[in-house]
């Protein structure tokens, strides 16, 4: 009798791969005359998830951008210069384009505007605001300079006709509208820019799933609350289905309980439920909280979440109040006027092509009044409420 072989059993093991981190990469590929902006060319509808998704992330970045744009461009010398200021107010719709520019320099890393030339070609008549998921750059030329933008609501779809907008340029005003991109700096592109919280969109991702977890946990439950063994043979699904619901309708009710119900030929056949545990879950999940917590903030460099309504284990407004007012000082001079500046210096070449020279800065929003120092204090009290001494100003983003 020829021996009996057997041939071990594999096992197969599934392994979870971690996310690393989220970079996009921005390349020309033969072909295409844009590039695209992220490996699906959706980066920046990924970008929009993850603000729809995590509460604090959207409110840093909401809070954010009303400390960018301020109480809108204000001017030292704008009452020597009140034809300039007029014009001003009235290039960028009031403040409303700036501000949308803000808020997207923000979540993006970069803005795009798009200024419009009066019939005659001797100035700039109106500039208006393109959001920035909106738009995908051309190629640069020999001078790594782009010269064309293409504006599409739908990248998403194949075969849907783009728009082709030549960049702006003050010596050739041929085309009527045009494009200036602002973009923070990235050293990983010449061609888009990156958000300052890039290195924390995973942890924003996390804040969703620890979110949805609990959401799920509540509403269906992780594990049932009772099993219901039938151990005289196996009925038709019928009958199996008129038992359940008179058992649902017994046991279930509004208190939601979870029954696992079978159907065996005997109890020797009843199957067996192991329930796995995991100790100390709510810590695991308690930290997981706090980690994330930290990691958004230290992403966006935020100095104190309590600037952006967000309290941490510490006291009352009071007791941090000296605290707030470093912390704020802090973050306005290492985050905001950064990319104030950034802003500032795209829409000169809009202005010099309008002969406005005045002195720009953004009037600055204080988030709570005892930030304010006593100097800065008396001086916005001193002011006199006029058209031209008031900053431009735009309620909400619209």
């Amino acid at each position: 009798m020829n021996p009996i072989t057997s041939t071990p059993k594999r096992v197969s093991m599934g392994a979870i791969a971690l996310p690393t981190l989220n970079l996009p990469t921005f390349k020309a590929e033969p072909g295409k005359e844009y590039v695209a902006y992220g490996d699906d060319n959706l980066y920046g509808d990924y970008l929009d998830y993850l603000y729809m998704s995590s509460s604090m992330h959207q409110a840093i970045v909401k809070g954010c951008a009303d400390l960018i744009y301020g109480l809108g461009l204000d001017a030292d010398n704008k009452d020597e210069h009140v034809d300039q200021w007029l014009r001003l107010v009235q290039l960028f719709d009031n403040g409303k384009t700036l501000k949308r520019a803000a808020f997207d320099l923000k979540l993006y890393g970069q803005c795009y505007l798009n200024p419009i030339w009066s019939v005659d070609r001797t100035q700039i008549s109106v500039v208006h605001h393109l959001p920035a998921a909106h738009i995908r750059v051309g190629k640069v030329n020999d001078n790594d300079e782009i010269e064309t933008f293409y504006h599409s609501t739908e990248w998403d779809k194949e075969g849907v006709k783009r728009q082709a907008i030549p960049a702006f340029n003050s010596q050739n005003r041929e085309a009527a509208s045009t494009v200036i991109m602002i973009k923070l700096y990235n050293p990983l592109s010449i061609y888009y820019g990156l958000p300052d919280y890039v290195g924390s969109t995973n942890y924003i991702h996390l804040d969703k799933s620890i979110s949805e977890f609990h959401l799920n946990n509540i509403e269906n439950g992780l594990f049932p609350s009772m099993m219901v063994s039938f151990n005289n043979g196996i009925p038709t699904d019928e009958e199996q289905q008129e038992i359940e619901r008179n058992l649902y309708a017994k046991f279930g009710g509004a208190t939601g309980a979870k029954l696992l119900i079978s159907f065996n030929d005997s109890h020797e056949n009843a199957p067996k439920v192991e329930q796995i545990r995991i100790e100390d879950q709510h810590k695991m999940y308690e930290y997981l909280s706090k980690e994330v917590s930290q990691k958004i903030l230290s992403g966006h460099r935020v100095t104190s979440p309590l600037l952006f309504g967000i309290r941490d284990a510490g006291g009352g407004f009071g007791s941090n109040a000296d605290e707030m007012k470093e912390a704020f000082e802090l973050f306005n001079t290492t985050v905001i006027q950064p990319i104030q500046e950034e802003l500032l210096a795209g829409i000169r070449p809009i202005l010099s092509c309008n002969a406005i020279t005045l002195d720009l800065k953004f009037g600055q929003f204080v988030p709570a009044p005892f930030l304010t120092s006593q100097e800065e204090e008396k001086k916005n009290n001193s002011r006199v409420s006029s058209p031209t001494s008031s900053p431009m100003k735009l309620a909400k983003y619209g």
